[in-house]
């Protein structure tokens, strides 16, 4: 297995188990009388957050990314009741719906990690992974 392949198996299972908790949310959906901010919020707290789980630490390969992104864009449409033959781009889908892209995200979230583990103590695992210098020389 390839370097940049190790992370997709668990991207896979990471979109496998927001599809789950976006599914089981299926009849708060197509509610009628629920006004779409809960409905977005409520995405992001529920669906997002599965889907973004241990995102600072993948390996992202270009396949992956677009894997991730359409699938955040797919439960958007959803949320916002606009069809395959609307032609709305997706950039108008996340306007609409006030969410950044997924990709902008997983980079917030890989931000702010940085900054998390350069605050840890000198000899925390993740520090010292950061600072590491290989000693000798190359051939």
């Amino acid at each position: 297995m390839a370097i940049d392949e190790n992370c997709v198996p668990e991207i896979r299972n990471r979109i496998s188990k927001a599809a789950g908790a976006f599914n089981k949310l299926n009849n708060f959906w197509k509610n009628k009388h629920i006004k779409q901010n809960t409905k977005l919020n409520i995405y992001r707290s529920n669906v997002l957050s599965v889907l973004l789980y241990g995102a600072e630490t993948w390996m992202m390969t270009r396949e992956s990314e677009r894997r991730l992104a359409s699938f955040h864009t797919k439960c958007l449409r959803c949320l916002l009741n606009i069809r395959w033959n609307d032609f709305i781009t997706n950039t108008e889908v996340r306007e609409k719906a006030n969410a950044e892209d997924v990709l902008t995200a997983i980079k917030r979230k890989r931000w702010s990690y940085l900054g998390h583990a350069l605050r840890m103590a000198p000899t925390r695992i993740p520090r010292q992974v950061w600072e590491w210098t290989p000693s000798g020389k190359r051939k």
